[in-house]
Order: C-alpha cells, then structure tokens, then sequence
C-alpha cells in the first residue's frame, strides 16, 4: 500500500516546471483584459461583485480597482512563476502563486472553465509537496543530505488521489443515455460550434467511428483511474495510463478549444510517473563523456562555486565531479594562467573560458541543442567577452549571487501540513461525490466555506449530456448616432445573423468565450448591466460624435444538434437590448 502513494522526486521537478510554465502563459494570456475582467472599469466592478458573490471569497485583486493595481499583480505573478520553474525559494513561490492565482480566479468566476479549476487545484497541491527536492536551485545549493529517491506524505496522496478523482469522477459524470447507450456524446461536442476546431468538424463525417470513441473515453476514464492505483503491476499500468492520458488531451487540443485543460490534465498525473520511467533515462545518459567529466572552480570565489552547483544540477549531469582548483596544483596553475575555471573532458583535455561552458553544454542531455548556435562565430566572440569580463569582476559578481546562498533543505513535512493534506484530501472527495447528479449525500452548508476560501471547489461535469447540447453564438447589433448599424462584438466583421464559418472568431479569446457563455445565464443575470455598460462605455472610449454607440440588441442563436442529422435547427432569440444615453 506504500508504494500506491508514493511519489518520485523526479515526477515533482517535472510537475513544478511544467505548473510553473503553464502560469507563465496563462498570465500573459489575461494582460490584454486586465482592464476588461479585473477593473472597476470592467464588466465586473467591485461595488457589483460584492452585492452578489458570498463574502468567503478571497482576491487580492478587490484591494483596489485601478488597472495599475492588477499590472502588479500580474508582473508579481509573473516574476513568482521564473522562480517556480527554477526552483529558487520554491516553498514560497508555490504560496506565492497559489494566493495570486487565487485572487485572480477569485475576482471573476464568469471567464473560468474546468481547465483553470483543475490548475488551480493543482497549484493548492503544489504547497503540500517537497517541488524542490531536485532539479532546481534550492537543491543544487543543499547542505544536507540528499532527499530519498521517493517520498511519500499527506500531500503525495494528496495530489495522487487529485488525478484520480479528476477521471474516475469525470467518467461518472458522463453516465447517460448520450455516454452509455446512443454514444452520440462525441458527436454532440464537435457540433459545439463554440469549441470546435477544422479536423473535429471533419471528424462529424464518421459518426460510427465517433460512437465507440465516445464508448472508449467514458469506459477508460472510470477503469483507468481505477488502475493507477493496482496493487499489482503498479508501474506497468501507470505507464500505459500516463501515456493514453496523454494521447487523449493531445486528441482534445487538436479537435477542441478548451482553453488550458489538455494541459492540467495531464499535469494531473505527472505525479504518478514511476521511478522505473526515470531509472531507465537516468542509465541511457550515461555516457563516457558524462561520466568522466570533471569541472575545476576556484575554492576562493563564492560566486565560481555556486555557479558551477547551479550547473551541474540544471544541466542535468549528475556525474560530473565538482572540485576546487587548489586541490591539483597543475590544475591550479592553469587557472591562474587562463584566469578561468578549468574543464576536464573525459579524455583529459581541458577547456578554459567561454569554450568550457560550450563543451559543458554539449555533454547536457537537456541543453546540448544551444551549442550549435553558441558556436557560431558572432555568438562565440560576444560570449568570450561577457566571460572575461566577468571573470575580471567576480567580487562585483558575487553582489548579484548573494541571494543564492548554500541552506539546509528539510524534506520531511511537519506533522500539520500532513493533518491538513489529509483533511483536505478527504473534503475533495466528498466534494466530488456530492456534486454526482445521482449522489444523495450534502455536504453541511456550514461546511461549505472552506471550499470558498482556498477554492478548491470542483465538478467535473465538462462534456456532460446537458453541456454538450447548449451551442450557438452570440451577435450584438448595435446602432450608432448617425443611424449606421454596427457589429458590436467585433466593428471590423459584418453585421449578420448568418452562422460564420468560424463561430471561434466571433470572440476575441478564451476568456471572453467564455464569459459570454455564463454572464446571460439565469443565475447571473444580476451581473449582466456590468457587461452592458461596460459595452457602452468601452466603445464610445475611441468613438465620438455620430459613431458614438446609441443603443445595442444582444442576441443569442440557439443552434440545437442533433445525432446524424447534418443541418442542425437555429433559432434567433433576443436576450437584451440596453440604450448607452
């Protein structure tokens, strides 16, 4: 049973490089709609959000409602994601990052999907987790002994058990007459129009091969997770999970446009990788010219020996032996010489300068690709003048590395950080067994606080029988001053009511994708005049005099699908009109 819930070491750096990533992008992506979805001169301003979202809800992002406030959020996000992926103050870049991607998620559910749910959740977990354990700064600069190989704790079970509830209940939610009986479900979501891409909609010409793939799907997500936890052939099963897992979301990312969920998706279960995985290419790399290197530094110089820690662990060359130069007399001679570290091939050539960095690269298995350019001669000449400059500067050097300091690193987590891993692993699964359309367990509602506070929240109804038969898009004519009527959604596209040829293009992202999707449902309809005004006010902000806009109609066309039927019924339905005087 032990083993069920372990986790390598390795399976963390990779799951912290690539959450770390994927929260990078994900910031880039909302700058443009800072203004749009964060402001008090969005669609959601903080005197509206509060009126109607519960007080548990937590956002750095309510302190102030100026755009400059979110830049500073999202550059400090920014800046804790580069820390993340390199593994620098890794504990507290995981906190750091959870409470503004929190805050960001926080301050406007309308524009979320499942993908930015799981990914979030995923970040919650990232706390409970020893991320630094390997492959990254902290760990390069250790003091201590080396962590064991696997680790097993409350938040391994955590984030393993995370990867289960997230397929084992997805398939549960799928159990309908469109999953289990007609296997029309695939065949309804690529006629969603408003998530479809070119090679889904060529895939509506094979209905019967779409049947049993919609088959396939719901039995392999529920038998599947199942499997991640065999007793029996663990590593075999994990492997072969890990890998269709993968081919799936890579089959929803051609065919789909479902924002980042092919992504966490597979982040989900990164953790589940088996030491196995890693042994194999562990023993594959080590060749000659890993295993005999060797790499002198100058035992004077804190800024040489950090560096060179730094190397060896981001490089990936493990085998590489480390020493100072004063420990060889020749060696240290050449030093002085070259004023240089001084690199041993396995051959006993040396390198000296810039070219020992290009010799060093060549033998990573990770970054040996960047020494074909850093040996083209213009790139060649300008890195052997940064080098020797530095190397004629290294106490100034050393100011910029002061914060790199050598540190005992505690593997082991505190006995409440494993009470809370647990505790919030157990209210996950009632969570999940709760939001079942055929469960008829209730968590308490004193009880639901905790979900709003640390936002872990989760249904993973995506691709459900009554969401994949929702579909159309939207068309919002509006009639500026001088009479002219306008596309409001987009002034550069012609005002009409015929289905585009890309219903994609009609919204200007994901985000606003789905915003529109949620903001004219019954349940938000108290947020609606936000969007209103803000169409009004974001419009005539660069249109003046005639252009200005006067009134708008929003109108949603209702496409409904059917199985085998190639012309689907389209009916135009107008959802409201709004005067901007």
């Amino acid at each position: 049973m032990k083993n069920l819930f372990e986790v390598d070491i390795r399976s963390l750096a990779l799951f912290r490089v690539c959450i770390g990533s994927l929260v990078f992008v994900d910031i880039l992506s909302r700058i443009c709609d800072l203004e749009a979805f964060y402001s008090d001169f969005g669609v959601l301003p903080r005197t509206l959000y509060l009126s109607f979202y519960q007080n548990w809800h937590f956002s750095l992002c309510l302190l102030h409602g100026s755009l400059g406030w979110q830049c500073i959020l999202a550059i400090l996000t920014l800046c804790f994601a580069v820390l993340l992926v390199v593994g620098y103050r890794t504990r507290l870049a995981a906190f750091a990052i959870w409470i503004l991607m929190l805050s960001f998620n926080a301050r406007n559910p309308l524009i979320l999907n499942g993908g930015d749910v799981l990914f979030l959740i995923l970040l919650f977990w990232g706390m409970f987790l020893p991320l630094n354990a390997c492959y990254s700064i902290d760990s390069a600069l250790n003091t201590g002994d080396k962590p064991p190989k696997k680790i097993i704790s409350g938040g391994t079970c955590g984030i393993l058990l995370q990867g289960f509830f997230l397929y084992f209940f997805t398939g549960l939610f799928k159990i309908s007459p469109e999953w289990v009986q007609e296997g029309s479900a695939i065949y309804y979501a690529l006629s969603m129009d408003q998530y479809v891409k070119p090679i889904g909609k060529l895939l509506l010409n094979f209905p019967f091969m779409l049947k049993y793939l919609t088959f396939g799907i719901l039995y392999f997500e529920i038998i599947g997770a199942l499997l991640l936890f065999s007793p029996v052939f663990t590593a075999f099963f994990r492997m072969v999970i890990i890998f269709c897992v993968l081919c799936m979301h890579i089959g929803f990312g051609l065919i789909l446009d479902v924002g980042y969920f092919p992504f966490a998706g597979t982040f989900a279960i990164i953790a589940f990788l088996p030491s196995g995985f890693w042994d194999k290419i562990t023993f594959s790399l080590k060749t000659n010219e890993r295993l005999g290197l060797k790499i002198y530094y100058d035992g004077d110089c804190g800024f040489c020996k950090k560096l060179v820690y730094i190397i060896k662990e981001f490089f990936l060359i493990p085998e590489v032996v480390l020493t100072t130069t004063q420990s060889d007399k020749a060696i240290y001679e050449d030093m002085q010489k070259h004023n240089s570290w001084v690199v041993v091939d396995y051959k006993g050539n040396k390198h000296f300068k810039f070219d020992a960095l290009v010799y060093v690269l060549s033998v990573s298995p990770l970054i040996y690709p960047l020494t074909f350019i850093l040996k083209w001669t213009p790139i060649k000449l300008l890195g052997k003048f940064l080098y020797e400059m530095v190397a004629a500067n290294r106490k100034l050097a050393s100011y910029f590395t002061k914060p790199f300091s050598f540190h005992l690193l505690k593997f082991k987590p505190l006995f409440v950080t494993n009470l809370l891993a647990v505790f919030f692993t157990v209210y996950i699964l009632l969570l999940n067994i709760e939001s079942l359309p055929f469960a008829q367990f209730k968590i308490p509602q004193y009880g639901k606080w905790i979900g709003y506070i640390v936002n872990v929240n989760q249904k993973w109804s995506m691709f459900g029988a009554d969401y994949i038969k929702f579909d159309g898009w939207h068309v919002i004519q509006g009639v500026v001053k001088s009479g002219k009527q306008i596309n409001v959604l987009n002034e550069n596209q012609i005002l009409t009511f015929d289905k585009p040829d890309d219903v994609l293009c009609i919204y200007k992202n994901k985000r606003w994708k789905a915003y529109m999707r949620n903001v004219f449902l019954p349940d938000y309809k108290y947020l609606i005049n936000g969007y209103l005004r803000y169409l009004c006010t974001n419009w005539n902000k660069t249109h003046f005099d005639n252009n200005a806009l006067k009134y708008f109609y929003v109108y949603f066309m209702n496409e409904q699908s059917k199985f085998d039927i190639k012309v689907s019924e389209v009916k135009k339905h107008l959802l409201y009109s709004y005067s901007c005087d």
